[in-house]
């Protein structure tokens, strides 16, 4: 069985006390010393006064504020300087008396001061003795000069006041001490995980720590649970802490002795395992997840969780950061691979974290600089090829003449939130190019869909939208996609704020549908203008029987609810040719334009209206000639709708 063995705290003093000889080694000098520089510098007595008051001031402070302190390392020298504060101020304050100011015989006192500390100390226990004993050898000197130099009723007032500072000193200490014993309590208490019963994250790392120091070959693997944040969106945070418990039980008893399981936080636990044997390991581990994976019932709901483990093997010549980075590396590249709730590490994946980091950076600084650039893509009418709208794609151009592929930088935009700022300077884009479109008549139709990452929905997308609006002198010609698969996560607080959008006035787009696990759902719900029909579907379209009675099926169901469609990936004229068949009246793809530069793409909108614009001519002109033809001929009459769909 795992254990949750905790280790005392650490020895960088933290929780430890000052040792007696640094307290003996700065109270009774610095004590000493301040009473002779009161004695031998020209102080007058209402500096003396002023500057007494102000130490006992700064003395009540700091002791206040040392009851209030959580950490240990911060409480250690708050009380330290308690302690040499308090030793100043009661050195200091037996010199008030003006009468002491005029006798000679007490510049003796540092000699006095650290005559009487040996015999003094020996009255006192351990406990009190680096604490009360300087003052009491400071005071004790101090009545033994007023003695000497026939002052008896200062020295008579000088014992009253040492035993009433001796008495305040010792409570103090001890309210003191009670507070050090509460802390470190209170750490110890820290290092257990109360939810789970495992070393919480401070103790385990410094398990890590000193397993790294002995140098003896180990394993480090952490283990997530997979859809955790669903589990307490969905069930309750009851439940979310009921399933941390269970886990944790489960731990510690399918682990062998000697492997040391932790909670790191949230639903992210870790295992310290002594072997080196990546099969002994892959084998551990799958007892483990399995174990994980099996049902857990909290009062009347039963789930079935699923977790990823990355495991690392390590020896003393690696360091106790390095140990985690490379297990979490391990952790999320299985959650990013299907199948695979197992990954040991390899220097692979830190190089690809090195890439994948330089990758943001760059991508920061070219996202500042305006080096991310737009292209457009035309959407258009399948019945006459006249475009309808532009889908703004965003592309990272290199000083080569090359193009870092949107699959590799969109992912990094998103984990970093950097996508709401590309999201930003898309619509900042659409509203330019849709203000140039309105003083065009044959481009004054076309509508801009810009792409919009989930993420921005929740971080001021409405406001950005809002902003837009203002500038662009239609908001029906904007249009939003977002990925359909993408708004599942927070459904009830992105169909808020879709419907708010759709009050504005622009459209709501969903893209690639049909990949996705709920998409009647999202049509039920959700309040979309556009749907685009994934191009899984339209690909090949034109000899798949399958493809071709699904599409036709979500074109029936969409044409029955008013939703338009637009067929995405339209590669070849067959395909287009099959599409227009099965009555989708819109489609884009590379068979019909290519992603182009913003200002090329607008050529080829004008490029494809004049070309529509000709066939429409073209067609009218022949209706016109057989309607001529026709009556010329005095025959019968005529169908006009089946005589111009014969000439479109």
């Amino acid at each position: 069985m795992a254990t949750a063995t905790l280790t005392r705290p650490s020895a960088d003093g933290t929780s430890r006390r000052m040792p007696s000889i640094v307290n003996w080694l700065v109270h009774v000098p610095v004590a000493s010393v301040m009473a002779s520089l009161l004695w031998y510098l020209p102080i007058s007595r209402p500096l003396v006064l002023v500057w007494s008051g102000l130490i006992a001031v700064t003395g009540v402070w700091l002791s206040r504020k040392q009851r209030t302190v959580e950490q240990g390392r911060s409480a250690i020298a708050i009380d330290f300087a308690a302690r040499s504060v308090h030793s100043l101020l009661f050195a200091a304050v037996p010199w008030i008396g003006g009468a002491v100011l005029a006798t000679s015989d007490t510049r003796h006192l540092p000699l006095f001061a650290l005559a009487m500390y040996p015999p003094v100390a020996l009255q006192f226990s351990a406990e009190h003795r680096t604490l009360v004993v300087p003052f009491a050898a400071v005071h004790l000197a101090h009545i033994l000069a007023y003695v000497v130099s026939g002052h008896v009723g200062l020295a008579i007032l000088a014992a009253l006041w040492s035993v009433t500072i001796s008495t305040i000193v010792s409570l103090s200490s001890q309210e003191g001490r009670a507070f050090r014993e509460a802390m470190d309590a209170n750490l110890e208490s820290a290092r257990i995980d109360e939810l789970t019963g495992l070393l919480g994250r401070t103790a385990f790392d410094e398990e890590i720590e000193a397993i790294v120091e002995q140098g003896e070959p180990h394993a480090l693997a952490i283990i997530d649970l997979d859809r955790f944040k669903v589990i307490n969106d969905t069930l309750g945070h009851a439940f979310g802490d009921a399933v941390l418990r269970a886990v944790g039980d489960r731990l510690l008893h399918v682990l062998p002795d000697g492997v040391i399981a932790g909670r790191r936080g949230g639903d992210e636990f870790a295992v310290l395992i002594p072997t080196d044997s990546e099969r002994a390991l892959r084998g551990m581990l799958h007892r483990t997840v399995d174990r994980i994976a099996e049902p857990i019932r909290h009062n009347d709901h039963t789930m079935q969780v699923e977790a990823s483990a990355g495991v690392t093997v390590f020896t003393g010549s690696a360091t106790a950061e390095q140990v985690l980075v490379e297990a979490d590396l391990a952790m999320y590249r299985g959650k990013r691979t299907i199948g695979s709730r197992v990954t040991v590490f390899d220097q692979k994946m830190a190089d690809d974290a090195s890439h994948r980091a330089d990758l943001e950076r760059r991508l920061r600084r070219a996202i500042e600089n305006d080096d991310i650039v737009f292209w457009g893509q035309p959407i258009t009418r399948v019945t006459d090829g006249s475009p309808i709208g532009l889908e703004l794609l965003a592309r990272w151009p290199q000083p080569d003449g090359s193009l870092i592929s949107p699959m590799e930088f969109i992912p990094v935009a998103e984990e970093t939130g950097l996508i709401n700022d590309l999201g930003r300077k898309a619509l900042a884009a659409a509203a330019k190019l849709l203000t140039q479109f309105a003083n065009h008549p044959e481009l004054a139709t076309v509508r801009v869909n810009v792409n919009i990452s989930p993420i921005h929905v929740a971080a001021g997308l409405e406001r950005d939208v809002r902003a837009t609006v203002r500038r662009i002198p239609d908001p029906t010609m904007l249009g939003l996609e977002f990925v359909e698969t993408g708004l599942i996560s927070q459904a009830e607080m992105n169909n808020s704020v879709l419907q708010n959008l759709r009050d504005l006035g622009v459209r709501v787009v969903i893209d690639d549908f049909g990949v996705g696990y709920s998409s009647l759902t999202y049509l039920r719900t959700f309040p979309i203008s556009d749907l685009k029909i994934d191009r899984s579907f339209i690909d090949g379209i034109h000899k798949n029987r399958t493809q071709q009675v699904l599409t036709h099926a979500i074109w029936q169901m969409t044409n029955e609810l008013s939703i338009p469609v637009v067929a995405e990936g339209v590669e070849t004229d067959e395909d287009l040719e099959t599409i227009r068949a099965l009555g989708i009246h819109s489609a884009q793809g590379y068979g019909i334009a290519r992603p182009e530069p913003l200002g090329e793409a607008v050529h080829t909108l004008r490029r494809l209206a004049r070309k529509s614009n000709r066939r429409q001519n073209q067609a009218l002109s022949e209706l016109r000639q057989v309607v001529h033809d026709l009556r010329s001929s005095g025959s019968g009459t005529l169908d006009l709708r089946d005589s111009a769909n014969r000439s479109a």
